[in-house]
């Protein structure tokens, strides 16, 4: 599979696998989804969120680089974390529609990409304000893979608190 396709696939995959995870978290009692686990995030609501806070940067940092219609258009409602940790939604309902959001706005996007934009050079600010350079097409990848916990044998975002660190 080219790297296209395969960003395609991945964005796609993301949200199946996104449907799914928030489907069980539904299914759980509010004091499940909320409880402190000692996870890296603290609760599956903060890993969600977290997960949900990283797509938003990203997402943003691809927009301000690029010429995407589908980001620039999404700029009024696409969230601006300035931390990791900032609360997007005060509960899993509100959290669900901004991940679906997020969801379908990357299954966009990655259907406006084309193959020069996967070599293409980006400079973004991370979370510190550190400039740093990076390759957008594997920068994609990553963030996309990283984003499903099933991508890496015996990763469980309620145990790990869902750490994506290659694309923080």
């Amino acid at each position: 599979m080219d790297a296209l396709r395969h960003v395609r696939y991945m964005a796609d995959y993301n949200r199946w696998v996104n449907r799914r995870l928030y489907g069980f978290a539904a299914d759980m009692p509010h004091a499940a989804v909320t409880e402190n686990r000692g996870a890296y995030f603290g609760s599956i609501l903060g890993t969600l969120n977290h997960l949900a806070v990283a797509d938003c940067l990203w997402l943003r940092r691809f927009e301000a680089s690029g010429h995407w219609d589908q980001l620039s258009a999404a700029a009024a409602w696409l969230p601006q974390p300035s931390t990791l940790r900032e609360p997007l939604a005060i509960d899993l309902p509100s959290l669900e529609t901004i991940r679906f959001r997020l969801d379908d706005l990357l299954v966009q996007w990655a259907a406006e990409l084309i193959f020069s934009d996967l070599n293409r050079m980006l400079t973004y600010r991370n979370i510190k304000g550190e400039a740093l350079p990076a390759a957008g097409g594997p920068i994609a990848v990553a963030c996309l893979q990283s984003s499903d916990p099933s991508s890496r044998p015996g990763h469980d975002p309620v145990e790990t608190g869902g750490r994506r660190s290659r694309c923080h």
